[in-house]
């Protein structure tokens, strides 16, 4: 990994075998596989719900959005995005883009929903009053190069709504095999104004783990030479990081197959390095509550009577530890 000298964004090396590893996954990849289909909860701050509610409610507190418009989700998948923007703008005109068409018929069962642009031979036209990139960004070699050529689909006072993973919040978020750019809020807002973008609210409260931007087209139009931010210092310590979590996680594993917390990045990471050294995986989502996750069964929290490996960001961590600690203490108490 390194960083970009013309913006400070931490990249890995898009080497021709991270390439064909890109390609073999997409050509299998299934959306929300694990809750058969269903959008992924997110929790933090109260129960969990989809991350497209909370990021549409988010631009709502801070954008009085006119009743009608139309709007462009970038890399829409089943329509997550497209389906919680719909019930809070129900006049809206509904479009997407993605690299095939597998989700084409779910994403026409949505009220309001005009059309999928699909590949270079089938690029979106028109102007639209918000383009949406919810977890597109990190997939891109180039991202303030893309997000400069959506520009000319914006209408004039289009908003642009971006979500990323934080990398310097979440060490576990580094190894994913297909993401390629990783941002911090600095790198994240340099690349926004490179791309010709005028920054309106950036925060890391809205979805836990995740950088929220919205932006206004830069009046001008044109991007905007930023100066060079130095080397993000947070990169070393989240490596190092990694490397102590693999290393605890082998060790474990010697003695016997781990329980892991999560069904999702940080999860299938741990279960490379150990070799498939895992008995089951925990979720606080009960919507994968009885789904598969890489030949294992994914299960609620509850009393194990093991240690529970947990690959999530310090914060998040200290608190499924708590949980799962209370969940011990309560099955003490009730025992006979």
């Amino acid at each position: 990994m390194g960083s970009c000298r013309s913006c400070g964004l931490v990249q890995t090396w898009a080497s021709p075998q991270w390439r064909k590893e890109c390609i073999r996954i997409y050509s299998t990849y299934r959306i929300y596989r694990q809750s058969g289909g269903k959008e992924q909860a997110v929790f933090g701050g109260g129960a969990g719900e989809p991350r497209s509610v909370r990021l549409v409610r988010g631009l709502r507190s801070v954008h009085r959005l006119s009743a009608r418009g139309s709007v462009l989700d970038v890399g829409c998948g089943n329509g997550g995005f497209l389906r919680a923007f719909h019930e809070m703008y129900p006049q809206w005109g509904l479009y997407g883009t993605e690299f095939d068409r597998r989700n084409e018929q779910v994403l026409q069962r949505i009220p309001g929903f005009v059309r999928l642009y699909c590949g270079s031979k089938n690029p979106p036209n028109g102007h639209f009053d918000l383009i949406s990139l919810v977890h597109v960004l990190e997939h891109l070699e180039h991202p303030a190069h893309f997000l400069a050529g959506l520009l000319k689909l914006a209408r004039p006072r289009a908003k642009i709504l971006i979500e990323v993973p934080d990398a310097k919040a979440n060490p576990f978020i580094l190894p994913v095999a297909d993401h390629i750019s990783h941002f911090d809020r600095r790198s994240l807002r340099t690349v926004a104004e490179k791309a010709g973008l005028r920054v309106q609210v950036l925060r890391s409260d809205l979805v836990p783990r995740e950088l929220t931007l919205i932006a206004t087209v830069n009046p001008k139009n044109s991007p905007r030479r930023a100066k060079p931010p130095m080397a993000p210092g947070w990169l070393k310590p989240n490596l190092q990081e990694l490397h102590g979590f693999a290393r605890k996680a082998t060790r474990e594993a010697r003695n016997e197959p781990l329980t892991v917390f999560g069904s999702s990045l940080g999860a299938a990471w741990i279960y490379g390095v150990v070799k498939g050294r895992v008995s089951t995986f925990l979720d606080e989502d009960t919507a994968r509550h009885g789904g598969m996750f890489l030949g294992r069964r994914i299960q609620g929290l509850m009393k194990s009577g093991k240690k529970v490996l947990i690959p999530l960001a310090k914060k998040i961590r200290k608190r499924i530890a708590i949980k799962l600690s209370q969940l011990e203490q309560d099955g003490k108490k009730n025992s006979p």
